[in-house]
């Protein structure tokens, strides 16, 4: 790529990449040009190497303090709606089901409706409440509550099917808070825009890593002129700030596939060593 580049552009200007030198993996930034003579003939090329791997290492733990302290103010404002306005609501529908006994025939049906309606907003806020903080991860781990996230979303129309090759436990809370999030991301995303029919979900563990396939059956969407939204933003940046790895296929009717690599082992330690 970066031959390819300076050959068709004549430079190439901090291209980022991961270079491994005696066993250590380093983050640096390559910025080369090519040197010509008075014909126009390549001479020779000049190219300077920068590490980066301190300042990369930082910036990566700035963004997963900022999604961490995002995710536990999402856990809070949950607590607190079911534990205040919930419990509320439920008491004030406790009294108008009590009231029904007690009011006029010409009434009922206003009680009535306003019952109905209490109801409605209770199970919003109980959904509500679930999406910020889903009670099976917390509870159950990370693959139960995708599970239960798969089965939440499949309807007659779309088959969401998680594919799990062991058991897998996570010791790393806010790393299962950031995958729960990432998969519920995609299937979102895959129901409202890409007109799909199945999206699979699969994991794998190999070594020190988690291997994660997101894919879909829908109707694509060209990568490389398409503006990334929100949602695609959103999964890009959690996967970084976990020195992961993500790798996006789709096109035109052909689907959509996301591969995403995270580490799953050494995180703590290497970010303790910054």
């Amino acid at each position: 790529f970066i031959a390819k580049t300076i050959h068709t552009n004549g430079f190439i200007n901090n291209y980022e990449c991961k270079i491994t030198l005696k066993g250590v993996k380093k983050i640096c930034l390559i910025s080369a040009n090519k040197i010509c003579n008075s014909y126009g003939e390549i001479v020779s090329y000049q190219a300077i190497i920068r590490d980066v791997t301190k300042r990369a290492n930082t910036n990566r733990l700035l963004l997963k303090t900022t999604i961490s302290a995002q995710d536990s103010e999402r856990a809070r404002i949950s607590r607190d709606l079911h534990d205040s306005i919930g419990q509320s609501l439920v008491g004030i529908k406790f009294f108008i089901e009590d009231l029904k006994d007690k009011v006029d025939d010409d009434l009922i049906g206003q009680v009535n409706h306003i019952s109905d309606t209490l109801k409605s907003t209770i199970n919003q806020l109980r959904t509500i409440c679930y999406e910020m903080l889903p009670p099976s991860l917390s509870n159950f781990g990370i693959q139960k509550a995708l599970t239960v996230l798969c089965e939440s979303f499949s309807t007659d129309d779309v088959k969401i099917t998680p594919l799990f090759d062991t058991q897998i436990i996570l010791s790393d809370k806010e790393l299962e808070i950031s995958i729960y999030r990432i998969v519920q991301e995609f299937i979102n995303n895959a129901i409202k825009y890409a007109d799909c029919t199945e999206i699979q979900i699969s994991f794998e563990v190999h070594k020190n890593q988690l291997k994660l396939s997101l894919k879909d059956n829908g109707k694509g969407f060209d990568i490389a002129n398409c503006d990334k939204g929100l949602g695609i933003n959103n999964i890009i940046t959690r996967v970084k700030s976990f020195n992961g790895n993500i790798e996006l296929k789709s096109s035109d009717n052909e689907g959509t596939i996301f591969k995403i690599v995270l580490p799953i082992m050494d995180e703590i330690k290497q970010l303790e060593n910054i």
